[in-house]
């Protein structure tokens, strides 16, 4: 172990190969502005070129020195290319990565993922990955999936330093009671929201337009909402449904449109794709509320900013989301298709209600920042690397 100096620079190998969709993404492209901005770090960066479109703004290719750099002070990038499947990148990181880590003479090894490198200097793991998700999947290549994720997260666990966790449920989801067997290793630190998602006027927004954000996955229970909505046009046939997020799941993704021909709402319903946080912003600001469905996360990136943008939400039960959003949000049981319903066509109705909801949202994510989550990951860092 290097014995630190007053004052002395820690090095982070920070490895940004899980980062490929939704909360990944949304973590690292707001972190590591924040965390650059820490002196007392030296961070190196490990990303896959087929991952660079995806935060723009934050690398470029160098024609001079031929290779993609980081703009962000502080931070050196290491990109590396092969095929991003699922095994490759384990392989990758499990038996070449400790050398590139090694390499660079790491003092601390940070994963945002439930897994990473076990042969590495001080590991840190950043539990984003709620394997409750097992229990609501059916196919099983996709139970294979999670079954190996649940490995994966055991060993990790055991074998980091330190583990950050979003949200209480966070842990209980991910490793249970496994936890109280090295509780001290364990630390809550929350996601922020961005300074961008700020709401306008109230009388700007829609009476009708509904939004949910999340990519296609099948926790996040978007088929369970299409039943509501045909039940809420029934009383509302004005309203429509914008759904935001890449359809990461193929299966699950024509099946929500088959769901939708079958129920009819094909004029209802739009699925937009992935969207840039402008376009977002002006979703969130506009819409009459914000559904968030899922029956399993973590913490929910989409409801916090669906909160700091005025949003009026309507939201499952789910304990992190109640975590996240407390009184802010009208809750719902996310299974049933009626109770959906029966709250959104309560919500649409009245617009007192919704302007409530919307100044209470937008007061409850005033207490979430990505500058504090910077500052409290930085301090795990510096006490990782000063462990014995």
């Amino acid at each position: 172990m290097r014995k630190f100096n007053e004052g002395e620079s820690v090095r982070v190998f920070l490895n940004a190969l899980h980062s490929k969709s939704g909360g990944g993404v949304t973590y690292l492209s707001n972190i590591l502005p924040q965390l650059a901005k820490d002196n007392n770090l030296k961070i190196h960066v490990c990303i896959n070129q087929s991952q660079i479109p995806l935060f723009p703004g934050l690398f470029k290719y160098s024609k001079k020195t031929h290779l993609f750099e980081c703009l962000l002070p502080n931070i050196k990038t290491h990109v590396v290319s092969f095929q991003n499947s699922f095994w490759k990148t384990i392989a990758y990181e499990q038996f070449k990565m400790p050398f590139l880590i090694r390499n660079v003479n790491a003092d601390v090894t940070f994963s945002p993922a439930n897994y990473g490198p076990l042969f590495a200097p001080h590991p840190i793991l950043l539990l984003r990955n709620a394997l409750s998700v097992a229990f609501v999947e059916r196919r099983f290549k996709k139970l294979l999936y999670w079954g190996f994720l649940y490995i994966g997260t055991v060993l990790s666990v055991f074998s980091a330093t330190k583990v950050i966790v979003v949200s209480n449920f966070a842990k209980k989801a991910s490793i249970g009671k496994l936890a109280k067997i090295t509780p001290g290793k364990f630390y809550k630190i929350g996601h922020g929201v961005s300074t961008r998602f700020q709401p306008l006027s109230f009388d700007l927004r829609s009476q009708t337009q509904l939004l949910t954000v999340s990519d296609l996955y099948i926790q996040k229970n978007l088929h369970t909402l299409l039943k509501a909505v045909s039940l809420v046009i029934k009383k509302n046939p004005l309203i429509k449904l914008t759904i935001v997020g890449d359809p990461i799941d193929d299966d699950y993704s024509q099946y929500l449109i088959s769901l939708v021909a079958k129920l009819n709402i094909e004029e209802v319903v739009t699925f937009a794709g992935r969207m840039g946080p402008d376009q977002l912003c002006d979703l969130y600001q506009q819409c009459a509320v914000f559904v968030f469905p899922s029956t399993v996360e973590t913490f929910g990136n989409p409801l916090l900013e669906a909160l700091a943008s005025g949003a009026p939400v309507a939201c499952s039960s789910a304990p992190a989301m109640i975590e996240v959003a407390h009184d802010a949000a009208i809750y719902f049981d996310p299974l049933n298709d009626e109770e959906i319903a029966t709250v959104l066509i309560k919500l649409l109705s009245s617009p007192d209600k919704r302007k409530i909801l919307s100044d209470m949202g937008v007061d409850r994510a005033k207490l979430f920042s990505w500058r504090q989550t910077a500052e409290s990951t930085a301090a795990v860092f510096k006490a990782a690397a000063r462990s014995k």
